[in-house]
């Protein structure tokens, strides 16, 4: 009503400048497909990391809910994969520990976020 102007940051317009300036070369080279799943109770969780990890270069595939796992991060995928660069990425940004899967469906790699990852976004109590 004053006339006065706010600005807003459209996510999609930022996505397109930054592009693949954030990209990690051996996380895109490998090619693997990620799983994300938000196990807190904080809407739209799941899709800040897979912005994360789509601007690192990983192809997610999904983005859902499932179960609460904790206070942690759990990285899920077969043996031989979880000593990849993807896996280290994942690892070193969110924290996660790993857990060997024998069979993983959806995606070569499940990430399940806990409420380390959610406290990232709530504000600071002071």
């Amino acid at each position: 009503p004053d006339g006065t102007r706010e600005p807003i940051l459209m996510p999609e317009r930022m996505d397109s400048l930054v592009g693949t300036d954030f990209e990690e070369a051996p996380v895109r080279a490998e090619g693997l497909s990620v799983a994300l799943y938000n196990t807190t109770d904080m809407p739209t969780l799941g899709q800040r990391a897979a912005r994360i990890l789509s601007h690192a270069g990983a192809l997610v595939v999904t983005v859902g809910n499932d179960q609460p796992v904790g206070d942690g991060c759990i990285v899920r995928g077969k043996k031989e994969l979880l000593a990849g660069a993807t896996v280290r990425f994942i690892r070193r940004y969110f924290g996660c520990s790993v857990q060997v899967a024998e069979e993983v469906q959806r995606a070569d790699i499940l990430v399940y976020l806990g409420k380390d990852f959610e406290m990232r976004y709530l504000p600071s109590q002071k």
